[in-house]
Formats: C-alpha cells, sequence, structure tokens
C-alpha cells in the first residue's frame, strides 16, 4: 500500500521577520501620535466644558424655577388645594416694585409665602397660609441672657457625683482619690492657692513670675502661676469683660486652682477679679476640701 505524507510548507522566514517588524514600527507610531493628541484633546473638552457653563446665564438659570415661584402682588388666595399635595411657594414682592419682575425687590428681600395643605377638620377645606421674611433673624431678636443661662446650667448640675463604688451619691468623693496626707508626704509639699488680685498693671503677673522662678530655683518646690491674660487664649477665649463673664472667668480659674492645690502644687493666680462675691465662692471651694487659701490684694497706685 502506497503511503501519503503531508509536505511541509516553505515559509520565508526572512519575509516574515520584516512583516513583524514593519507592524512594530507601525504600532510605535500610533502610540507616539496618540499620547502627543491626548493634551490637546483634554484641553479642547475642558474649554467646550467652559463654554457650556459660561453660556448658561442668570436668567435661564432662574427659569428653571420659575414653575415653583408665582409672582404675585398680595397674598393670594389659594381655594382649591388637594390634600396630600406639596406645598406651594409665593415670592411677594415689597412695596413700590414691579409686579411683572420678581426680580425689582427692595433691600429687606422678597416676602415668600408658603401654602400648605390644611388638615381636614370638617367637611369643609381650610388653608393655612405662613408668612416669612427671607431675611435672617438677628441675634437681637433673643433676648438670651449667656451669665443666666449660664447660672442656671450650674444651679442644675449636682455638685457631686459617684465617681467609684467607695464612695455614696452625694456625699465628698475623698474616698476615690488618693489621701491628701500620702500625697504631700511622697511629695515632700502641701499644695496651697495664693491668689493675686487688684486693678491692670498692679504687678500681679510681674510678682507671680519672680516668685515661681524663686520657689522652683532655689527652693525646689512644685509651683505653677495661672495668670489671667493666658487663661484667656485658652479656658477663657470665649469669655468677654462683662460682669457675667468676669464672674464665670473667675470660677473656672478657681476651679483649675483648685484642683493643681489639690494634687500638692502651689498654685499662683494672678486675676483681677474685681468683685468678692466671686472671690469667695473660690474661698468656699478650696475650704470644703481643706486647701489652705491666700487672698493678696494688691494695693498699687497706678
Amino acid at each position: 500500500m502506497a503511503r501519503y505524507a503531508y509536505a511541509p510548507l516553505s515559509v520565508d522566514e526572512e519575509r516574515r521577520g520584516r512583516f513583524s517588524h514593519h507592524q512594530a514600527a507601525a504600532e510605535a507610531e500610533r502610540t507616539a501620535k496618540v499620547n502627543e493628541r491626548m493634551p490637546m484633546f483634554v484641553g479642547i473638552c475642558v474649554l467646550v466644558a467652559i463654554a457650556f457653563v459660561l453660556s448658561r446665564s442668570p436668567a435661564q438659570a432662574g427659569q428653571a424655577a420659575t414653575p415653583s415661584v408665582v409672582p404675585t402682588t398680595t397674598s393670594q388666595q389659594i381655594n382649591s388645594v388637594p390634600e396630600g399635595t406639596a406645598p406651594v411657594i409665593q415670592v411677594v414682592p415689597t412695596a413700590n416694585s414691579n409686579v411683572n419682575a420678581a426680580a425689582d425687590v427692595s433691600d429687606n428681600g422678597p416676602v415668600i409665602q408658603v401654602v400648605k395643605p390644611a388638615v381636614a377638620e370638617s367637611p369643609s377645606t381650610t388653608t393655612t397660609t405662613t408668612s416669612f421674611s427671607t431675611a435672617s433673624t438677628s441675634s437681637a431678636d433673643c433676648n438670651c441672657n449667656i451669665g443666666e443661662l449660664r447660672k442656671a446650667a450650674l444651679d442644675a448640675t449636682p455638685p457631686h457625683i459617684i465617681e467609684c463604688a467607695a464612695a455614696s451619691d452625694g456625699e465628698s468623693q475623698s474616698a476615690c482619690h488618693l489621701p491628701s496626707a500620702t500625697r504631700y508626704a511622697a511629695l515632700k509639699q502641701k499644695g496651697a492657692t495664693l491668689w493675686m488680685t487688684g486693678c491692670s498693671g498692679a504687678g500681679k503677673t510681674t510678682i507671680a513670675t519672680a516668685l515661681e522662678d524663686r520657689l522652683v530655683k532655689a527652693y525646689g518646690k512644685h509651683v505653677y502661676r495661672l495668670d489671667g491674660d493666658n487663661l484667656r487664649t485658652g479656658i477663657n477665649r470665649d469669655l468677654t469683660f462683662s460682669e457675667a463673664d468676669r464672674a464665670e472667668s473667675v470660677r473656672r480659674t478657681g476651679e483649675i486652682a483648685t484642683l493643681f492645690a489639690d494634687s500638692g502644687v502651689i498654685t499662683l493666680v494672678g486675676l483681677i477679679s474685681p468683685y468678692r462675691g466671686d472671690r469667695d465662692a473660690v474661698r468656699k471651694r478650696h475650704e470644703e476640701q481643706g486647701i489652705p487659701f491666700y487672698e493678696i490684694f494688691l494695693d498699687v497706685p497706678v
């Protein structure tokens, strides 16, 4: 029996190599053109987008909202409002304004009327109209006294909270803290507060700074100075110089001084604190916790 076999095809390897090289070169050329023209294409797209945005005038933008804004000269009665429908907003221009031009209003701005569907209390349907001005309500309309609000909040705050299981509600929380005698023995000093009061420029800061430097460097004591000016850059920066805010400044500083002195630090306070009642309240806080409190008045002519 005769045997048959496939004869191998002759392939021009050199021709195939030239074709592959030409194809790679063409692909590289196309890639280079794309990379070269891509920034130009992106720039054209950006310019088209900018032109589109600029072509939209304010009048065209305002026309989009006109279906829900109806200019009128008076508060018109809308007799038939289906129940459950959305409120109707009406812009009412103020007096001496053009009815046909809703934009021609007085400096106080237009008045918007919101017409809400009324809840049917009887077979007849009623419409409730609420008018309000677009001008924002100034803070002067609020007859709030921050000092009175702060005082009411402090009066409503319980003097003691339960800090640990060993303490009881409303009683001293000393059971939750390291005993003062143990702390003072370890620090080899007792905490106290020196409260310097006087007019501005009397030398409170100068004396307190010199005393702090002397006690720390010469005697190795733990001393810290609380100055009114420095406190107003931090914890008291929300306070003004009104009587109520001065009282709050003294209260906050007194609480900080009480904590510092209780920890065994000799605390030097330089604060004008012009009101005796505020200083007496700070003294009482120290006495309740058995912390020495010394008030020093700098009677210096200014």
